[in-house]
């Protein structure tokens, strides 16, 4: 288990009544000096007690919650990063993938991703009704298959996607 303190010197350590960097500022801040007075002794311990009772454990809290916030942050980003490159790495390997998200009345939607993932291409194509443009959609998925050497496709399961699954394979027999 890591613990952390906050100690403004070392002197702190050896003599309960030493006086640190932080007694000397709160008591200049007050401005509380001894001057051979009888409170003199009872306003040092007053400074003291300022900053063991009250300062010290408030410094100590808001520093450590900055400290854990930047680590949370970095913590973050990190994970970020890694999913990221994780998300964006090439779908299927190193193929040129061609990923179809079938629709009907908002047409099929085809992107092209090289064997790195980068997008190459990205069309629409309108096989299914209403607009029933099967022909000029195989003849756009092959020419943007040969363009490419797209090596694998991938089909969404959404709406269209057993019409889109029919037009791939007419598409594959065309093209073998």
């Amino acid at each position: 288990m890591l613990s952390l303190e906050l100690i403004p010197d070392a002197q702190v350590l050896k003599d309960a009544k030493a006086v640190n960097f932080a007694q000397t500022a709160i008591a200049r801040h007050a401005n509380i000096q001894h001057q051979g007075r009888a409170a003199d002794d009872w306003l040092q311990t007053v400074v003291l007690w300022t900053w063991r009772v009250k300062l010290h454990g408030f410094f100590e809290t808001e520093l450590f919650a900055k400290l854990r916030e930047a680590s949370e942050s970095q913590a973050i980003d990190v994970f970020a990063n890694n999913l990221r490159d994780l998300l964006m790495a090439a779908p299927a390997g190193d193929f040129t993938t061609m990923g179809l998200d079938p629709g009907l009345r908002t047409g099929t939607k085809a992107v092209i991703l090289d064997s790195t993932g980068k997008l190459l291409k990205y069309f629409t194509i309108f096989p299914h009704a209403p607009q029933k443009q099967w022909q000029q959609s195989l003849k756009k998925l092959a020419e943007a298959c040969e363009s490419y050497q797209v090596k694998l496709i991938s089909i969404g399961n959404g709406t269209a996607s057993r019409e889109t699954d029919n037009l791939i394979n007419e598409l594959k027999k065309r093209t073998a």
